[in-house]
């Protein structure tokens, strides 16, 4: 790894760290940092950037960056991987690094809205949270044009997230968003997984939750998430990914379980069906083959068997879930758990 100039700051005062994972976003870095170089909080704001070797032009950006916005407020801590190793190892470096009193993940090519630290910032202290979470917008990654959002109809202050079923599933869905105590983090070392090549924003989620009881809930959009048709989640998936995303939710049951709460796995799992079945499906006949379609279907029977899915993930898949659940589908999941060669199948045939 090579360390580029870095600045420790004189101020013990840091507040809050953010950290960013970049690679190949020389589009996009300089809109990613001046949003954060407009943030305006009591102390010290720390940016750690770590590139992942990029081969364009984002290290000589973020240097730029740096002589241009950096202030006694607001100190940047810049580190280039000499070999492109992936999102998840390079949010790790940064994790490691960080000495902020509070931590939030910041993607490369998207955006905080003005006063949004300071927003987060101000509920968490005021009411001791363990973690502050506000609304996201979803925006086209050319037009930003906003085509989702995704907030809070109202405010939650101090609440015990373990009393209110919904809002836990609601924060469950949340990552980019959410400025949390850093020693949580630290405690207990919470770390994105490194062997994921998907989800490692889930597992990372998926670990925090359970260490979390005083969260605050704002409804003011703080963070804009944007989709760029060249990012690592845009890409064409693989049988890996699919390998990925189920490995996180197994992770998901298995804490649920143990924290005698298996409804939140359910719940979140039915929204990955929903989408598995509205979108994937069909990309999934067209581009694997025979054998990659059939590890897929195994590692959900898998799962199923383990975990005893169905059929109680119908519940949420009906009642949770704007998904219109046809016979074929619930043929599909119960043959899951009985038959994963009746699976394929079904899934080859009649999905």
């Amino acid at each position: 790894m090579t360390q580029l100039k870095t600045t420790q700051g004189n101020s013990p005062d840091i507040k809050i760290s953010i950290i960013i994972s970049a690679y190949n976003c020389a589009d996009y870095i300089e809109r990613c940092i001046a949003s954060v170089s407009q943030q305006n909080i009591h102390g010290v704001i720390e940016t750690i950037i770590v590139d992942d070797a990029s081969s364009d032009a984002t290290v000589q950006i973020l240097q730029q960056l740096k002589k241009k916005y950096e202030n006694d407020h607001l100190i940047f801590v810049l580190h280039r991987l000499q070999k492109n190793s992936g999102p998840n190892i390079a949010r790790n470096i940064a994790i490691s690094k960080a000495r902020g009193e509070y931590l939030i993940p910041l993607d490369a090519d998207d955006f905080l809205f003005p006063e949004a630290l300071k927003k987060l910032l101000a509920v968490a202290e005021k009411y001791g949270s363990d973690t502050a979470i506000g609304g996201v917008s979803v925006l086209d990654g050319e037009t930003l044009h906003e085509v989702a959002r995704l907030a809070a109809a109202e405010n939650f202050f101090d609440i015990n997230i373990h009393d209110h079923n919904d809002l836990y599933i609601f924060a469950l869905s949340y990552h980019y968003s959410m400025l949390v105590k850093m020693s949580i983090i630290r405690k207990n070392k919470i770390r994105y997984n490194e062997s994921l090549l998907a989800s490692g924003d889930g597992y990372y989620l998926f670990s925090l939750f359970f260490h979390l009881n005083k969260v605050s809930i704002i409804k003011d959009i703080i963070y804009g998430r944007t989709i760029n048709i060249g990012s690592i989640c845009n890409k064409k998936r693989s049988y890996r990914w699919y390998e990925s995303d189920i490995s996180v939710y197994c992770y998901l049951y298995e804490k649920s379980f143990s924290a005698n709460k298996r409804y939140i796995a359910d719940i979140r799992f039915s929204y990955w069906l929903k989408d598995f079945f509205i979108k994937d499906i069909s990309i999934i006949k067209k581009d694997f083959n025979n054998t990659d379609i059939y590890n897929i279907v195994q590692l959900l029977h898998n799962m199923s068997v383990k975990y005893d899915i169905f059929p109680e993930i119908l519940v949420y898949l009906v009642d949770k879930s704007p998904l219109q659940l046809t016979p074929q589908h619930t043929l599909f999941l119960k043959s899951l758990t009985e038959d994963p060669v009746k699976a394929l199948y079904i899934f080859k045939r009649y999905l």
